[in-house]
């Protein structure tokens, strides 16, 4: 089930990205809850585009950033697709630390 949803989700991703003129690489799953990790990498502005594409389309899992930066000519966005937090097992340290972060940001904006 979990490798289908993958297969999916990476025909969608190379088929968007190919649709903005970036390219896409795909990176091997590193955590349990990850179903999909990828590097889409080419012009800033076209890759760019894409984050939100992929926040719409994939609205039954949650999308990550890991990392952005400059990578010779290329701007490289580094992302997962996992499954939505309410599906991690509660002992999973993920789960804790983006129910930390998530604790942090809200306290945060209350204090503004």
């Amino acid at each position: 089930m979990m490798e289908e949803k993958a297969f999916k989700i990476k025909e969608q991703v190379l088929e968007l990205s190919e649709r903005a003129g970036a390219n896409v690489h795909f990176l091997k799953a590193r955590r349990e809850m990850d179903i999909a990790r990828f590097i889409i990498f080419g012009e800033k502005e076209r890759v760019l585009t894409l984050p939100p594409v992929f926040e719409d389309i994939f609205s039954e899992q949650a999308i990550e950033i890991i990392s952005a930066m400059y990578h010779s000519q290329d701007y490289t966005l580094t992302m997962v697709v996992t499954q939505k937090l309410e599906a991690h097992p509660l002992h999973m340290p993920e789960r804790r630390n983006k129910l930390l972060r998530l604790y942090v940001n809200s306290d945060s904006k209350q204090m503004v």
